[in-house]
């Protein structure tokens, strides 16, 4: 073979054997050209900066973009130790469980009573109106999540009723209570609760059982008629406890302030408030007047005037009055 036509031909194929490696390795990448961030949406390589690494089992560390991490989830734990007691109740009264809080992530709640799934308690607090005796248990109290649950289970034991019992010393038990006709008094407001089991209340009035009056305190507006011997009556199964007292009702007298109403100097601007003593006699009421014209919806014992002017200045009166009559005080105020 002629030397020159060999040394073309080693120089040609070489040539060719370089240009195939390097497509070679162009070959391998998996990654399409890059999409051009203009509006023309032509595709590109990214002209003036570097491609971007292929996904490829020769480049192991090239990968897609890391996905975000989800929030972790916390497993429930109760907030107090013990999260619940054992307990006991009188048949009749309320049943009431009051677990723990627990923490954690989107904890729920349910109860259980005896292995048995109690349905629609989603709450920490397990409540049963008028329990019987096969309400006695075991109860277990869950907190749960996706990534756990903790749990308490207590012991729940019915008792008996018994004779009433009130909770407080009735104080006016027996003792007689003055009132004024047209005031308010709520007969047996100091505590006249009784425990037992199943306790249910009526009032009588002269020994004669009023109507609608089952709670164990009992309301009234006097009136003349109302006058007589009261009687709270509690019982149940097992007895009766009773409280009684006397109410009189004494009839409006003309009103009669305790105290005086003191004149005012006031600067320009400033906030002042009248302040009156309150008035005997029953069923009071009191309405208020600036040189003589009535001051619409003030009815209490203090009048507030926000920021003093000139024509603040006058003779302020307060009237307390009844269906017996009206008694007055009068108050100078003056502005610097």
């Amino acid at each position: 073979m002629n030397k020159k036509l060999y040394v073309f031909f080693i120089g040609v194929s070489s040539f060719v054997l370089l240009l195939t490696y390097q497509n070679c390795g162009k070959g391998f990448s998996s990654t399409p050209p890059v999409a051009d961030q203009s509006s023309n949406g032509v595709a590109s390589t990214g002209a003036g900066s570097p491609p971007p690494p292929a996904i490829s089992p020769l480049n192991p560390l090239a990968s897609a973009p890391p996905s975000v991490m989800p929030p972790p989830i916390f497993p429930p734990s109760f907030v107090a130790s013990p999260a619940l007691r054992d307990a006991s109740f009188f048949i009749g009264d309320p049943l009431v469980l009051q677990a723990s809080r627990a923490s954690g992530t989107d904890v729920k709640y349910r109860w259980y009573k005896d292995g048995i799934l109690i349905p629609d308690v989603t709450t920490n607090r397990f409540e049963k109106m008028n329990p019987i005796e096969a309400d006695a248990g075991i109860y277990k109290f869950e907190a749960f999540n996706t990534a756990g649950s903790v749990s308490v289970s207590v012991v729940v034991t019915a008792k008996a009723p018994v004779a009433p019992q009130f909770i407080s010393p009735l104080a006016l038990n027996g003792a007689g209570i003055s009132i004024y006709e047209g005031d308010s008094i709520t007969l047996n407001y100091f505590q006249g609760m009784a425990i037992g089991g199943g306790v249910k209340y009526r009032w009588f009035k002269n020994d004669v059982i009023i109507d609608g009056a089952v709670d164990w305190g009992f309301r009234i507006t006097g009136t003349l008629a109302d006058s007589g011997s009261y009687k709270l009556e509690a019982y149940n199964v097992a007895g009766v406890a009773t409280f009684t007292t006397q109410l009189t009702v004494i009839a409006q007298t003309l009103p009669v302030f305790i105290g005086n109403l003191a004149d005012k100097a006031v600067n320009l601007g400033d906030v002042f408030i009248l302040n009156a003593p309150s008035a005997r006699g029953g069923g009071i009421k009191y309405r208020w007047y600036k040189d003589d014209m009535i001051i619409a919806n003030q009815t209490n014992l203090s009048l507030m005037i926000g920021s003093a002017t000139n024509a603040s200045a006058g003779v302020y009166k307060l009237e307390a009055y009844n269906s017996a009559g009206s008694a007055f005080l009068t108050a100078n105020v003056t502005i610097n």
